[in-house]
């Protein structure tokens, strides 16, 4: 909690619309926003209040989460852009009017809105070294597991098997040891199995 010239205000609370069907559903069908929260669409570079029951105040960011342009209190039914815009936070109507904290809150926006900014791009950082990590764990389990079921490359090289007939019968020993001969007709071109 910040105090500022007798005055406490909280820190502001950014829901994210990120994903294309939470920025296309925006702010429609919900209560209206608190004094202390505000909704930041992304990619996004126009707005429209259709369908809205309160005003709204918009700020329109760069890439970089620069200021480009502020709207102070849409009125419902009205579309707002910015040319060059890549991400717009909606707040409650009015809260960013002409008063003696606007500066403040204006500053105080730019910094939850890189600290946002830098929590979520460390929280997707590390989930995609959690994938990674577990990739590598999984492949390796996979490479154990082939090893030992198929006694690994060398081994199956090095190890000869003996054959062994069923009892009391030589001659089926001696064709087990000879191999099955290929048919001519499925050499295809390999006269040396063909018998």
């Amino acid at each position: 909690m910040v105090e500022q010239a007798g005055q406490l205000e909280r820190p502001w609370q950014i829901r994210k619309a990120w994903r294309w069907h939470e920025r296309l559903c925006g702010l429609l069908g919900r209560k209206p926003l608190r004094r202390d929260e505000m909704l930041w669409l992304q990619p996004c570079q126009a707005v429209h209040t259709w369908g809205m029951r309160y005003r709204l105040d918009l700020v329109f960011l760069d890439r970089d989460g620069r200021i480009l342009r502020i709207d102070i209190r849409v009125l419902p039914g009205r579309i707002r852009g910015c040319r060059g815009a890549y991400g717009v936070l909606e707040l409650r109507g009015g809260v960013l009017a002409d008063g003696p904290f606007k500066d403040v809150r204006i500053d105080r926006i730019k910094t939850a809105v890189q600290h946002s900014a830098q929590e979520y791009h460390q929280r997707r950082l590390q989930h995609a070294e959690d994938l990674d990590r577990n990739a590598r764990s999984q492949q390796q389990r996979q490479q154990q597991i082939h090893a030992q079921e198929q006694g690994g490359p060398a081994q199956a090289i090095q190890e000869q098997r003996q054959l062994v007939a069923p009892a009391g019968n030589p001659r089926k020993e001696e064709r087990l040891q000879q191999g099955n001969p290929v048919p001519e007709h499925q050499c295809r071109g390999l006269p040396e199995q063909c018998r």
